[in-house]
């Protein structure tokens, strides 16, 4: 009996509780209505105040958590800082507060490197953009070009990136339009080869029957995705690369794998079960 008793006890405290917090409710809204127009303006006004300085403060943070050990002396931009705040007052997520912090951290080791269309860019990006930007990242080179492994629309689907996540970053100002943009790369007089950066790393790609030029498919960054691509660590993904391998060794064109600046015999075929 002294069991129901409690029970019935802790019945009646929870609709006790209940009661109380509905009449304070009803309460809170009888003030509101009874608040002038003025009063009303003021209260939102401070709300928002409030939450902006508290996105600033957090990306801030973020920033100073993330800046290089070497800063540049120069100052940032005006115009630059205002436009920044501006839209880091309407940033709520704490992963975007981490995103940003970096772009702030970025442009106080060096001025220049983001510029106001990347911030416009950067304004309307989702957390859903900017994670299949980071899962892309692997598959560009360090001047904002991916290299396409076959023929079949961006080629990235055998590592997880569908055709539709390509639209996705098109629409998001980050990749440029065209599944088949071509770049045909000259040897450089007296060598044999064309290097291009990728991920830290080298890329070396060499010819065979005396031809003195490389073609390349690709699809592009746009200038502020290139940008962008310095607040991601790199990653390399191995299997990519021999798919790309393989791909370009059917136009006769060897491809290499090396760190940069190392002696070309250092580098390592790779394609076909290489990994």
């Amino acid at each position: 009996m002294k069991l129901l008793g409690n029970a019935e006890t802790a019945v009646q405290v929870e609709k006790m509780v209940a009661l109380a917090k509905a009449k304070v409710e009803a309460n809170i809204v009888l003030l509101e209505a009874n608040a002038t127009l003025e009063q009303r303006m003021q209260v939102r006004q401070t709300y928002k105040a409030l939450g902006a300085q508290s996105n600033i403060e957090a990306i801030a943070n973020a920033a100073v958590e993330q800046l290089p050990p070497d800063v540049s002396d120069e100052p940032v931009d005006e115009d630059w800082r205002t436009r920044f705040f501006n839209i880091a007052e309407d940033i709520s997520s704490d992963e975007m507060h981490q995103f940003w912090g970096k772009i702030l951290a970025g442009e106080v080791a060096k001025p220049g490197s983001f510029s106001l269309r990347t911030l416009e860019v950067l304004r309307n990006l989702t957390q859903k953009e900017a994670e299949i930007f980071q899962k892309i990242r692997q598959f560009s080179t360090d001047t904002g070009n991916i290299l396409k492994p076959s023929k079949v629309s961006s080629g990235l689907d055998d590592f997880g990136i569908i055709y539709r996540e390509i639209l996705i970053l098109r629409e998001a100002g980050l990749l440029m339009d065209g599944d088949n943009l071509n770049v045909t790369a000259m040897l450089p007089a007296g060598q044999s080869h064309v290097g291009i950066g990728f991920n830290g790393k080298c890329l070396i790609f060499v010819p065979v029957k005396n031809r003195t030029s490389v073609k390349l498919e690709q699809i592009q960054l746009t200038s502020s995705g290139r940008e962008l691509l310095t607040l991601i660590q790199p990653v390399i993904n191995i299997h990519y690369l021999n798919k790309l391998a393989d791909y370009l060794a059917q136009s006769n064109i060897v491809t290499k794998f090396g760190n940069l600046d190392a002696p070309l015999d250092t580098y390592r075929t790779i394609g076909n079960t290489t990994d």
